[in-house]
């Protein structure tokens, strides 16, 4: 990319730029050859396979500044679409920013960011020729210097050192990414990164957040309370945040209080990480996912309250805490309603006993009465409530009680407000 039609083009592609202090007669081919015959020579040699000169505007307005973004995403979306109309496999990104305007490099570093996010391109470097740094040392030189040896230097050109600036881009990464995982809850980009990490337990830490958002986006209600070892995942942060051996990457140990923070309800393998998961669902909005872990977490704390934790995938250990969680009653006075008929009612077969669902049922609803206020609250919660909002948003609002988006988030709160409260002291 050429900027400015004489500047860049001229002086600096089609040939090189002559310093002031010497003549061309001082200078050899190598010296006087520009971009455009260095990439040829490149081309030749097997280094590169095309090169194009493209003649973008000086940006000197909103309108220019717009047209410089607009031409190069095109340039890149045409390097991507194959002759057939397909995309081919992923750019590999330079940027030499050492010429041209000053506002230059800052549209380059916001078009690096939008490149990567919409068009499947992938920053290699981005690269800068220090001009004043290389004055710098030269004048500091010439101080030391005879007037002989200082007039010999003065006619050879400037050294600039190159430096490589693409650290500046990757915190920007960085911090868009812990942004992606605090405020949207999506662990995706944060993984990407540190999957590139030399250090195992910035890698582990990684796949650790990644697993725990894909399990609430997608309700994995057993690998939050049997599988996912996210105590673990708080141990490894605090010791990420004290290492002072130098190979943790800099940029991420700013972040870790922010990963921490937005971790801190989940804990050891219990069903309290399902209700962390509803409290998760309600920042986000994932609405739908929040009645589904209210509503599933509650079963699998009055199994794990009453028996343990290993039984709460039982699915007839499950119909029968639901219904425990509904009725008051193992048999209501006709003998046609409660836990008992309920349970052989709703399943086609049953590997218990009459006498077996009685007393597992009877030990559920007893333990269960255990919890103030639970007797009323369940029924209400659970049956008429929780039940039928939850069915509201998975049959699509398509019943003539339908929620509006506004009640049901706001329900969720309430209703998740009113069981933590209830079943808050079972954790202590």
């Amino acid at each position: 990319m050429q900027q400015g039609p004489l500047a860049a083009k001229d002086k600096n592609y089609l040939s090189r730029v002559i310093p002031y202090n010497q003549s061309s007669s001082q200078l050899t081919e190598e010296d006087k050859m520009g971009l455009e015959a260095r990439f040829q020579r490149m081309k030749e040699e097997g280094y590169i396979g095309a090169f194009k000169s493209v003649d973008i505007l000086e940006g000197f307005t909103e309108e220019d500044i717009w047209e410089i973004f607009s031409t190069i995403v095109n340039e890149l979306d045409a390097l991507q679409t194959d002759k057939k109309g397909g995309k081919s496999v992923e750019l590999e990104l330079y940027f030499d920013i050492t010429n041209g305007f000053r506002f230059f490099p800052m549209l380059m570093f916001s078009l690096i960011n939008y490149v990567s996010a919409v068009q499947n391109c992938k920053l290699k470097q981005v690269l800068y020729g220090n001009y004043d740094a290389g004055m710098a040392v030269r004048q500091e030189a010439l101080g030391k210097l005879s007037e002989e040896q200082k007039a010999e230097l003065r006619q050879q050109a400037v050294e600039a050192p190159i430096q490589i600036l693409t650290n500046i881009v990757e915190l920007n990464q960085w911090t868009e990414a812990v942004e992606m995982f605090t405020k949207s809850a999506d662990a995706y980009s944060l993984n990407k990164l540190l999957k590139d990490s030399v250090n195992v337990s910035e890698k582990k830490l990684g796949e650790e957040l990644f697993a725990l958002t894909e399990a609430v986006k997608t309700c994995r209600g057993k690998e939050l309370t049997q599988k996912l070892k996210l105590k673990e995942t708080k141990k490894r942060i605090q010791s990420l945040k004290m290492d002072s051996s130098g190979g943790m990457k800099k940029q991420l140990k700013p972040l870790l209080n922010k990963i921490e923070s937005k971790i801190n309800n989940f804990n050891s393998k219990t069903t309290e990480n399902g209700f962390a998961a509803v409290e998760w669902c309600i920042q986000h909005g994932m609405v739908q996912q929040g009645y589904t872990f209210l509503q599933e977490t509650l079963i699998s704390w009055l199994i794990e309250q009453t028996y343990n934790l290993s039984q709460i995938d039982d699915k007839h250990l499950r119909d029968i805490a639901k219904s425990a969680l509904r009725q008051n009653n193992l048999y209501d006075k006709n003998g046609k309603k409660g836990t008992i008929n309920f349970c052989y009612k709703n399943t086609y077969w049953y590997p218990f006993t009459r006498e077996q669902v009685k007393d597992k049922a009877n030990d559920l609803t007893n333990n269960r009465k255990k919890y103030r206020g639970l007797d009323s609250a369940f029924l209400e919660i659970t049956s008429e409530r929780l039940g039928g909002l939850r069915n509201d948003i998975n049959h699509s609002g398509y019943n003539k009680k339908a929620g509006s988006a506004k009640v049901l988030t706001q329900e969720l709160q309430n209703l998740s407000n009113r069981i933590l409260q209830i079943i808050q002291p079972s954790y202590k």
